[in-house]
């Protein structure tokens, strides 16, 4: 079973530890591995991909194709991670 995981998966400087399991549990695999899982790192999917299940429209906005991704987002509630390139107050 190949088991998709990468460090950006809990790159958030400010995550709860629901979002930073992911990496505790690649750790753990990789010290004392299991018979048959194989770590392998994500790619990227294309804008094409995302647009089946989401509007174009609203994909050209998050991706930063069309401008400003603030009207989309809306007000955020605490912490929003700027790490990943996510939109800022």
């Amino acid at each position: 079973m190949k088991l998709l995981y990468s460090p950006d998966y809990v790159a958030a400087a400010d995550s709860f530890d629901t979002m930073r399991k992911s990496g505790w549990i690649a750790e753990s695999l990789v010290a004392d591995s299991i018979k048959g899982v194989e770590i392998v790192a994500p790619r990227s999917v294309t804008f094409d991909e995302v647009a089946v299940v989401h509007d174009p429209a609203y994909v050209a906005a998050m991706s930063g194709r069309s401008g400003s991704t603030r009207r989309l987002t809306g007000p955020v509630t605490g912490a929003w991670s700027t790490t990943r390139g996510g939109p800022t107050a």
